[in-house]
């Protein structure tokens, strides 16, 4: 090989699901009878090196419960909510940055370069000094750090501070143009869901009426 070449540059990729971990039941009536109703993908950065590109593709999963027809999505704790990288870009970048004393520059440079992750120095230094104003990021850190992500991926996150609660059949508005209220709980397993009624399907009725 050409030393005067560079190595050419193998991706990765990481292929997770919410349906490899599913809920056992609604969570708003705990009906194990649900189906699968609409899905989406991310890809986020995860650290590579000289010769790797690692990206993890997950597939957000939504249900739909048979009996009370809720919507709901479980969380997947190793995905971060509003970042495209896993915690452990950030992390890397908060070790080089508070325990090495680098700059964001040189550690944005170095994640582009040397780990194929797509950065900015500007988003590498929001992670360490969050903009005022700015939501904290669900991306958790030994560092507690206050990790701002300037490329926000337009994904909402639910930090799990709520109580959990279950709606009751009465308490659901009965007039089907009403708004929807997002309900959250956490599982048995420990992990957060969010989940919200919408219109009934209407069943399809014969016409018997004579012509």
């Amino acid at each position: 090989m050409d030393p005067s070449k560079p190595s050419p540059v193998h991706t990765e990729i990481t292929e997770i699901s919410d349906a490899d971990r599913p809920p056992k039941s609604c969570p708003s009536c705990g009906s194990s009878q649900y189906r699968r109703k609409t899905y989406y993908f991310r890809d986020l950065y995860a650290l590579g090196d000289i010769r790797t590109k690692r990206i993890v593709r997950y597939e957000a999963v939504t249900w739909e419960c048979k009996d009370c027809n809720a919507t709901f999505h479980v969380d997947y704790p190793e995905i971060p909510g509003n970042s495209p990288y896993l915690p452990s870009v950030v992390e890397y970048a908060l070790y080089r940055i508070k325990k090495k004393g680098d700059s964001g520059r040189r550690v944005a440079e170095d994640l582009n370069v040397l780990h194929h992750v797509e950065v900015t120095a500007a988003t590498v230094n929001s992670w360490v000094h969050p903009k005022k104003g700015k939501e904290k990021s669900n991306v958790p850190t030994e560092f507690d750090a206050d990790d701002t992500v300037e490329d926000f991926s337009k994904v909402m996150a639910i930090d799990g501070t709520f109580k959990a609660v279950k709606q009751k059949k009465n308490d659901r508005p009965k007039d089907p143009k009403a708004p929807s209220c997002l309900y959250l709980t956490r599982l048995e397993d420990g992990r957060l869901a969010a989940y919200w009624h919408g219109e009934k399907r209407k069943k399809k009725s014969k016409d018997f009426s004579k012509k």
